[in-house]
């Protein structure tokens, strides 16, 4: 469970203080456990029952008309499908939804589909209003995306 220096600075401190507390919780359930006749040899459970569910890690991002959100602030979230499924049709609605409500998008144009193209989409879902709260980039090599992570 442990996170590169730029994962650790990715995410929120309410964030890494629930998911230290789930990672001291698995280990001290981990140094008691023996696996059961049915269960694997490795021990890769936890016993959710043995969290503290007191402060729960919410979702906040991408609200819902119930009010649920879909993401966590500060985590690595993703949407994995096949090509032309929506993924980044839906995750730029979502980016959209947090340039509105003013926070900062970082959008890493891994398809290199170009800035002018998603400069269209943004529009296109009524953000022309809120481009300036995106931050493009396409960077071409592992070290790019690496820098624009570290940076965000």
């Amino acid at each position: 469970m442990a996170m590169s220096p730029s994962e650790q600075m990715a995410v929120s401190p309410e964030f890494m203080a629930a998911r230290k507390a789930e990672g001291d919780q698995y280990d001290a359930w981990a140094s008691d456990a023996t696996p059961g006749p049915d269960e694997p040899d490795v021990l890769m459970f936890v016993d959710l029952l043995d969290l503290d569910s007191s402060d729960p890690v919410v979702a906040t991002i991408g609200q819902r008309v119930d009010g649920l959100g879909l993401l966590y602030a500060g985590a690595v979230n993703g949407l994995i499908g096949d090509p032309e499924q929506g993924k980044s049709l839906v995750a730029l609605a979502l980016a959209l939804q947090v340039a509105q409500d003013g926070g900062t998008v970082v959008w890493l144009d891994l398809d290199h589909n170009g800035a002018r193209a998603f400069r269209g989409r943004v529009e296109s879902l009524g953000g022309k209003a809120h481009l300036d709260r995106f931050r493009f980039a396409q960077p071409d090599e592992k070290a790019g995306v690496l820098a624009v992570v570290e940076w965000s």
